[in-house]
């Protein structure tokens, strides 16, 4: 998460590099995430394993809509800047 957000601030306040080093260590980040979630869920939940994961995907569903429904009006209200590092 710390990366994550480290990634997050990089996009949006360091000029163009920024916006390909900052996706960089977004994309890595996430994809380290994506490894470990699942196999975090299976040792704090193993009664409920099939739950906690159908819950997992649905939280980052939603959220991926949600994030594409806002993006476009937040853009105009604030800037691009700001929409991305919110």
């Amino acid at each position: 998460m710390v990366f994550l957000t480290l990634g997050i601030v990089i996009r949006s306040a360091c000029g163009t590099i920024g916006l390909w080093a900052g996706t960089f260590v977004i994309g890595c980040s996430i994809a380290v995430g994506n490894v470990l979630v699942p196999a975090i869920v299976k040792r704090d939940y193993p009664g409920h394993t099939s739950l906690a994961t159908g819950m997992y995907s649905a939280c980052m569903t939603g959220m991926a809509a949600f994030a594409s429904a806002v993006t476009l009006p937040l853009s105009d209200a604030i800037g691009w800047r700001g929409t991305l590092g919110i």
